[in-house]
């Protein structure tokens, strides 16, 4: 999404992270999707100048079938936060 929306159609990281977060969890009526005291912390971490090949074979995720493997992008994934936890550190640095 990020090489896809953000850097293809110039579309801010904000817009971005409304899109993905804000609005489907007002939509299912959920009180999150915002950076907001009181609401659970889940996040994604972006360096949106890192740029990098797909390589399935380095996905934590057991699910490898990507259309895109092997196809440069802009954007790397840094860290993955669910209810204030780490559950991914890009330097494997995971509670």
């Amino acid at each position: 999404m990020v090489n896809k929306v953000f850097n293809e159609n110039n579309i801010s990281l904000n817009k971005l992270s409304e899109m993905m977060s804000a609005n489907p969890a007002k939509l299912l009526g959920l009180n999150q999707g915002l950076i907001k005291e009181g609401l659970r912390a889940d996040l994604v971490i972006v360096d949106p100048e890192q740029e990098e090949a797909i390589d399935v074979s380095k996905f934590v995720s057991k699910g490898k079938n990507n259309p895109f493997d092997g196809q440069k992008v802009r954007g790397k994934i840094i860290m993955t936060i669910r209810d204030g936890r780490v559950m991914y550190d890009v330097k494997g640095d995971m509670q």
